[in-house]
C-alpha cells in the first residue's frame, strides 16, 4: 500500500458485486476507483464481492489508484473484508463513517445558532447520558443514530411546552446524493476557477 499525498479530483464508486462495472471501470475517466464492499453490496453477495474485488485488483486498472471500502468496524463482515485485502496493492482502505453528529447535523445546528445570533460552540449540548438534569434554556441539542440501513435522516425540532415543530428530511437511497453530484459537475463545466457550493449550483446565490 502506498502512502504518498494525493488529492483526487474525481472518485468512482463501483459495487464489488457488479462484475460488469468492475470490468469497465479501468477505462473510465476517474482519478481513483473505490470498490465498495459495504452499502452497495447485498448481504447475500458479500463473499462474491470480495472474490470479484480480489480478482479485479490483481488484474489491475490501467495504472489508476484503487481503494476498497470495507464494512463496519467490529463486524464479522469487516473481518472477512480485511482478510480478503491481504497481499493486495491498494492506495487506501475506506472505513464507514464513525463520527457523530454528522456534518449535515452540524450545519443545521450552525444555521439555527446563526439565526439566533449566537455561536454554536457556546450553546451546543451533546452526549447526554445519566442524570443530567434539564437541558439549559436556549441550548441546541444533538442526538445521533448511525446504524442498519439508515442513509440520511435529519430532524430539526423546535420544542416548547405543549407543542413541537419538526422539519424532517429523509434520504432512503444514496443515489439522490449521486444525482446532486452529477448536477454540480455539469453546472461547473466552463466556470472560472473559484470556490463554489450547492447554493451556487441551485441558483440560490444569484
Amino acid at each position: 500500500m502506498t502512502h504518498a499525498a494525493f488529492a483526487p479530483r474525481s472518485l468512482l464508486y463501483v459495487p464489488g458485486s457488479n462484475a460488469r462495472a468492475l470490468e469497465k471501470a479501468g477505462g473510465l475517466a476517474a482519478d481513483m476507483l473505490i470498490i465498495d464492499l459495504e452499502d452497495a453490496v447485498p448481504a447475500d453477495r458479500k463473499a462474491e464481492a470480495r472474490a470479484a474485488m480480489r480478482a479485479a485488483v490483481t488484474a489491475g486498472f490501467a495504472g489508476k489508484r484503487v481503494a476498497v471500502r470495507v464494512n463496519a468496524s467490529g463486524s464479522a463482515e469487516q473481518a472477512d473484508d480485511l482478510a480478503a485485502l491481504d497481499g493486495l496493492a491498494l492506495d487506501a482502505v475506506v472505513l464507514p463513517k464513525v463520527d457523530a453528529p454528522s456534518g449535515t447535523a452540524l450545519m443545521l445546528g450552525e444555521a439555527a445558532a446563526e439565526g439566533r445570533g449566537v455561536a454554536l460552540a457556546d450553546v451546543s449540548d451533546r452526549g447526554r447520558d445519566g442524570i443530567t438534569g434539564a437541558r439549559k434554556r436556549g441550548a441546541i441539542g444533538f442526538t445521533a443514530i448511525r446504524g442498519g440501513d439508515i442513509v440520511g435522516e435529519h430532524d430539526v425540532m423546535f420544542a416548547a411546552a405543549g407543542e413541537r415543530i419538526i422539519l424532517r428530511h429523509i434520504a432512503s437511497d444514496r443515489a439522490v446524493f449521486a444525482r446532486g453530484a452529477i448536477k454540480a459537475a455539469v453546472w461547473g463545466q466552463g466556470k472560472p476557477a473559484g470556490a463554489y457550493d450547492m447554493l451556487d449550483v441551485l441558483g440560490l446565490n444569484d
